[in-house]
């Protein structure tokens, strides 16, 4: 029975990852993420891997069933109930309106880089010899409200410009790549580098007609690649600073340091492992039990110092702690699925009705968009948010687009209102 409900998550999952995929909507992203994190592994985990009770190993495949029954039986309800066109939308998305007056999005975008890279530079004496630690402790220092916090949600916001000049088949998309890909390299964070990957996922997903065989030997392929990616960034910060890599580095250690990675599940298809450690020991953890992190989200446009306690503190951070991490921030993001047991127990299934809620809140978004660029910027948004839930980072996925949507809309006010007619800013 363990055998045979390992199989079921994991046609679950997948069924519902194409299920999405066909409706062309951002959420399957975290479908994918979930697919590549947490079912494709956790399938083989039962078969092969015996560090966890066969109990554990179908405790967690229960959860994760019901969890998917809950949250596509509501998705398809509200999909019958509110007729969703967002695939003929997107495979048209050519054909929609191409203002040439949203010069201030890109204006603002290439500020937000130019200040990023600046506030890291005066930070440090030399792009070279910064280390990883820098970039951490830069990040930790700055407050809930600052010009950085500000110029980075605007980034990810904007991010979105990438997609747009796909779907234009526009030389300046060349451009946006190389700015994003500096920017990933500049901080060496994983999801700096998710703009880029949602971008080249979502223009084959606009062209695409149907799933095919082919289509899913290709997506298979780029799981593979994005995976070798997140696991050589994680692998290259080991070296410190950049004058580190040259001197002792090279791409034969750092793929050696991605193989050991792999075989001592240690990196993104390793944190299932917390799931099993949280069902183990039956969720008796401080701050487990919660729901702290559906509360901080209710709360997301209140910083917590401002909210007299009300607002819980960060649950990752709660969860870091459970697993043994003794650094002040240390925090820990094992899957949307561990996420939500961790946070109500055995209840935690029924936030499969809540993802399949705003799911469709995303697709109603984009369904009301007629601009093309804004179409673009706040699929990319989505995307990314979704990727990073899925991961399991849940509240942080929910900040960014909660922060960002309300900077996408201001920007689509007021680039209508004043209708800008200055020189094009590449």
């Amino acid at each position: 029975m363990v055998y045979v409900l390992a199989f079921l998550q994991l046609f679950m999952i997948t069924s519902i990852a194409v299920y999405e995929c066909k409706l062309k909507s951002p959420v399957v992203f975290l479908w994918a993420t979930l697919l590549l994190m947490f079912g494709i592994t956790h399938f083989f985990t039962t078969f092969f891997d015996r560090s966890f009770s066969l109990t554990i190993f179908f405790k967690a495949s229960i959860f994760s069933v019901l969890f998917c029954i809950f949250y596509l039986s509501t998705r398809l309800f509200l999909n019958l109930k509110y007729e969703n066109n967002l695939n003929q939308k997107l495979s048209n998305i050519s054909y929609l309106e191409d203002d040439k007056k949203y010069y201030l999005l890109k204006f603002s975008f290439f500020i937000s880089v130019f200040y990023l890279f600046y506030f890291i530079k005066k930070s440090s004496n030399s792009f070279l010899d910064i280390t990883w630690s820098d970039v951490i402790n830069i990040g930790a220092s700055q407050k809930y409200v600052s010009l950085f916090q500000a110029f980075m949600l605007s980034y990810f916001s904007l991010c979105g410009l990438l997609l747009y000049y796909f779907v234009k088949r526009d030389k300046r998309s060349i451009v946006y790549f190389f700015v994003i890909l500096f920017i990933g390299f500049l901080f060496r964070k994983r999801i700096s580098f998710i703009p880029i990957f949602v971008a080249f996922i979502a223009i084959y997903l606009f062209n695409m007609k149907k799933i095919r065989i082919s289509t899913i030997i290709v997506y298979i392929l780029f799981a593979f690649f994005v995976i070798y990616i997140v696991y050589a960034i994680r692998a290259f910060r080991w070296y410190g600073s950049y004058n580190s890599y040259l001197k002792e580095g090279s791409i034969h250690a750092i793929n050696d340091q991605i193989i050991l990675f792999l075989k001592s599940d240690n990196g993104e298809l390793g944190l299932k492992k917390w799931f099993y450690y949280f069902i183990k020991n039956n969720n008796n953890f401080v701050n487990f039990g919660k729901g702290h992190t559906y509360i901080r989200m209710l709360l997301v446009y209140f910083p917590t110092e401002f909210t007299w306690n009300i607002k819980p503190p960060d649950f990752a951070i709660s969860m870091g702690q459970a697993i043994g991490m003794t650094a002040a921030r240390g925090s820990m993001h094992p899957t949307l699925f561990a996420d939500c047991y961790a946070n109500l127990g055995w209840f935690g299934i029924f936030l499969g009705i809540l993802w399949a809620f705003l799911a469709n809140i995303s697709d109603r978004i984009l369904l009301k968009q007629n601009s093309k660029i804004f179409i673009c910027l706040m699929y990319a948004l989505f995307s990314y948010s979704f990727i990073v839930i899925g991961r399991g980072s849940v509240y942080n996925g929910f900040h960014q687009s909660a922060i960002g949507l309300p900077i996408l809309l201001f920007f689509e006010w007021f680039s209508r209102k004043i209708k800008l007619n200055r020189k094009k800013i590449y």
